[in-house]
């Protein structure tokens, strides 16, 4: 069965017990997008179901459905937001602006290199991204090899220096660097960016921003 966000479940195991007028059910599913799937094919959404038999017919009395908890493997999380950057980092070179921002928040706020300084919400921050693509007249290469992670409960920061390589409409390849530090949540049992912060160290003496920090 498909859900609205493009979600499926998939009964694995169900087990019932049933009485004259009162039953309960309990299973497992496989719950999530097609990509939530491919990264965690062994999640499971554990499922309970109270019922009683009213007027000849069987109706649900009762619900209880949950996603294992996840936080004993902080490693396994820090593993998952280092590939959400990794298929950034792709999906930059690749143009791809739908996947750019597959794991960032509706809500997200984000401080940015340029003004305006504050962009609220997913559609100010794909403004950005898009702006930042058309830029370029071939790939864009983003990398950040200093990666940094650290997760505690359901929150997680990154931070490190960005590189970005683009060609410019006159032929030559700039190369910049910047600092940036990231904030995850998770919701629904998936990592999404909440807040980000980007910014150029200025030249005290001319105000200028300073784009290569190595």
């Amino acid at each position: 069965m498909a859900g609205a966000r493009g979600g499926s479940f998939e009964i694995v195991s169900l087990d019932i017990t049933a009485g004259a007028d009162v039953a309960f059910a309990h299973a497992l599913l496989r719950c999530g997008t097609p990509e939530d799937l491919a990264r965690n094919p062994e999640q499971r959404l554990r499922l309970t179901l109270g019922l009683r038999k009213e007027q000849g017919r069987w109706v649900i009395a009762h619900e209880h459905h949950s996603f294992p908890y996840e936080d004993a493997a902080p490693e396994a999380a820090a593993e998952e937001v280092r590939r959400i950057h990794q298929q950034w980092f792709d999906r930059t070179a690749a143009k791809d602006l739908d996947g750019l921002m597959e794991y960032i928040a509706d809500d997200v706020v984000s401080y940015e290199h340029e003004e305006r300084l504050e962009h609220v919400g997913g559609s100010e921050v794909r403004e950005v991204c898009r702006a930042g693509l058309e830029a370029s007249v071939g790939p864009v290469d983003w990398q950040v090899p200093d990666l940094h992670i650290l997760v505690r409960d359901d929150l997680a920061a990154t931070w490190g220096l960005n590189r970005m390589r683009a060609q410019q409409p006159d032929g030559r390849t700039i190369e910049s660097w910047s600092r940036g530090t990231r904030i995850f949540q998770r919701r629904n049992g998936r990592w999404t960016m909440v807040h980000q912060h980007v910014s150029y160290p200025c030249d005290p003496a001319t105000g200028q921003a300073i784009t290569d920090l190595r």
